[in-house]
């Protein structure tokens, strides 16, 4: 292949249209992953112009420069890729997977779903085990 045809090939994958990728890149940040982070900082400045005239939008715009910062903070931090791809949305992620036991146990999970046993045969362990045990123990399991 001829050197200007590489060039072109290369130009084509990588370079393309200057103004199609900018135009990719600004709708990520303004509808995409990122959008969350660049309102807060929309926001915030915003809000900050709103606290010359009125004092009580300090505060929210004070709120939403910390967003704005601890999305940067994720933005650019690279330990965790979810939190680098996805900064601010990423963090509920975490805050689910904390609380995924409580949520499985009230809404999704049935009676008879075996992790490590069904609730069924856990109540019949539970009740079997009380049975055995001496008066006074009983009271201590469930």
């Amino acid at each position: 292949m001829p050197a200007s045809r590489k060039r072109l090939a290369s130009i084509g994958r990588f370079g393309g249209n200057l103004r199609l990728r900018f135009s990719g890149v600004m709708m990520d940040f303004l509808f995409g992953r990122y959008s969350l982070m660049v309102l807060a900082f929309i926001g915030a400045i915003i809000f900050a112009l709103a606290g010359a005239v009125e004092p009580v939008f300090w505060v929210i715009a004070v709120l939403l420069g910390l967003l704005a910062v601890i999305g940067l903070y994720d933005y650019y931090q690279k330990k965790r890729a979810v939190l680098g791809n996805y900064p601010l949305i990423g963090r509920f992620r975490f805050l689910f997977e904390s609380i995924r036991p409580e949520l499985r146990q009230y809404f999704w999970e049935s009676d008879t779903d075996e992790l490590p046993y069904s609730r069924i045969s856990g109540r019949w362990f539970i009740n079997a085990q009380k049975a055995l045990m001496p008066r006074g123990l009983s009271a201590r399991i469930r």
